[in-house]
């Protein structure tokens, strides 16, 4: 599988929201209600009818299939935990009420892995009683071509989203106050994001097509019509899995390139800033394209695999600031022939920061007057062709 979850983070159960609670009046009076907007509400009869014709199947005390989406009972409200995949095609609605063995329920949460690999799921529709969507819970749902998020959402967690190659237009309601790592990675065909206006964490300012933390300016999730505002300060998960980005302007503003900030197969190029500081781990993993790097004077550390299978990678230029180069860094850069090193002391490393075949047939160029130090400090001395500038 071309998708990759690279770091899964483990979430802990929240109390459910006031709205989200059991209903002990008579079951007739939510046949009365009338659903706001999308949302339904669903009887199951004791004989397994239901009130809309949907298609009721038990599976135990606490959970049943409707319409080949799974319910579970939670505390004192329903979750959606998975789905049937030989019965869920194309499109799918969530209900917001089901009254089962004469207690209604309210759908507060769609779990993780709800809908993880539905590949045949082509829009589903989400009430407004839904406040969580968790972990995985749509990931790799390859032909899923829009989401429209309901105005009660408050948290989307990590990778929920990742993998939904069709998926081309993301909107964020105001409600939204936790976006998860990764949540839209592996989108290949996205092309629009928006951040509704009046959302107290997150923002699209200037038009720029990403989602953005107010509070810390940093960018945490954009697509191949991003652009960086002169206000963001870090980029972080933004561009990983964006595979037809070639190319973006960083601006001056940018003191960090985050974790997976560029994991982009197609980049060809990439300006760093002289404002960056960090780049991180994996910033620029399998950028394939990449052909040369220039990392400026300012940068003062390369995290652990920062340029990891950048297979077309053929020149780098080091920062005269570094004083820590992560493992792997340059692992699996297998063209790279020529290294510009600043550094007129350079900084200690290990053995795996570049390939064998780098260290024999590479030209390592180093500051003029320098060579006593690379001779002498680990690996440098490894490179068998050093020359001073």
């Amino acid at each position: 599988m071309k998708k990759a979850l690279f770091y899964f983070l483990m979430l802990f159960p929240l109390l459910c929201l006031t709205a989200c609670s059991k209903d002990d009046n008579d079951s007739s009076n939510d046949e009365k209600d009338t659903p706001q907007n999308d949302e339904i509400a669903v009887v199951i009869g004791e004989d397994g009818k239901t009130s809309n014709g949907s298609l009721y199947v038990p599976i135990d005390d606490k959970s049943f299939y409707l319409d080949y989406i799974k319910y579970s009972v939670e505390e004192s409200h329903l979750a959606v935990t998975g789905h049937d995949k030989t019965g869920l095609k194309k499109d799918a609605q969530i209900v917001s009420k089901i009254t089962w063995k004469g207690t209604t329920y309210t759908v507060c949460t769609i779990k993780s892995r709800a809908f993880y690999d539905c590949k045949e799921l082509l829009s589903i529709t989400i009430p407004n009683s839904v406040t969580r969507i968790d972990t995985l819970s749509f990931y790799n749902c390859a032909s899923l071509t829009g989401i429209t998020f309901p105005n009660s959402m408050k948290y989307i967690g990590v990778a929920a989203f990742e993998g939904c190659d069709r998926l081309s237009s993301i909107s964020i309601p105001s409600s939204v106050t936790t976006i998860e790592l990764s949540a839209f990675s592996w989108c290949e065909a996205l092309e629009r994001i928006v951040v509704e206006a009046g959302n107290p964490v997150y923002d699209s300012r200037d038009n720029c097509n990403a989602i953005i933390e107010t509070k810390t300016n940093k960018m945490i999730a954009g697509c191949v019509n991003t652009k960086i505002p002169s206000s963001v300060t870090a980029l972080e998960y933004t561009f990983l899995g964006c595979t037809r980005l070639t190319g973006i302007d960083i601006p001056n503003s940018v003191k960090t390139i985050g974790s997976h900030a560029f994991s982009c197969s197609s980049l060809t190029e990439v300006q760093i800033p002289s404002s960056v500081k960090k780049i991180d781990e994996f910033a620029f993993r399998s950028c394939y394209y990449l052909t040369t790097v220039d990392i400026p004077n300012s940068v003062t550390s390369i995290g652990e695999k920062a340029f990891y299978l950048c297979r077309a990678l053929t020149s780098v230029a080091l920062s005269s600031s570094l004083v820590m180069i992560g493992d792997n860094a340059f692992q699996n850069c297998t063209k790279l022939n020529k290294i510009h090193s600043r550094m007129t002391r350079p900084v200690n490393f290990s053995y795996e920061v570049f390939d064998e075949s780098v260290y024999e047939k590479a030209i390592l160029y180093i500051p003029s007057g320098s060579s006593y130090y690379y001779n002498n400090t680990a690996n440098w001395y490894l490179f068998r062709n050093i020359e001073e500038m």
